[in-house]
């Protein structure tokens, strides 16, 4: 049975991953501080509220120099700095959270449900 290592106000580094559709992976490593605890549900409410470091590699797994980086998907690495999402209690202990695409483009609700309403605006116009 997981348990929560952390507890509310702690901080920690999680590690996301995601594959683009050039093949190549997008590697965000950010600091998550724990919002709240859910026993239930064995997962953290963190706030996402910095990028440490990042890294990007070929489908081989070479690192690429920042200069050949995917720019487009980097934007939206950056724009989840401020975001909140529920993680296991597993993704305190720092290995790699391999997350699909639709999370990192904002598809997907991961780190977009529990946005401020002033946020959800602008997600809220694409349906009018």
């Amino acid at each position: 049975m997981p348990i929560a290592n952390r507890s509310v106000g702690d901080s920690f580094r999680i590690h996301f991953v995601w594959r683009i559709p050039n093949g190549h992976y997008v590697h965000g490593l950010f600091e998550a501080k724990v919002l709240d605890i859910d026993t239930e549900a064995d997962r953290y409410l963190v706030s996402i509220p910095n990028l440490l470091a990042k890294r990007e590699e070929d489908e081989d797994g070479t690192a690429l120099l920042e200069d050949n980086h995917t720019a487009k998907y980097w934007e939206m690495v950056h724009q989840l700095i401020g975001r909140k999402a529920h993680v296991a209690f597993e993704a305190d202990d720092g290995r790699p959270l391999y997350l699909r695409l639709p999370t990192l483009t904002l598809e997907h609700k991961f780190f977009t449900r529990y946005s401020d309403s002033d946020d959800q605006s602008e997600f809220d116009d694409e349906w009018d």
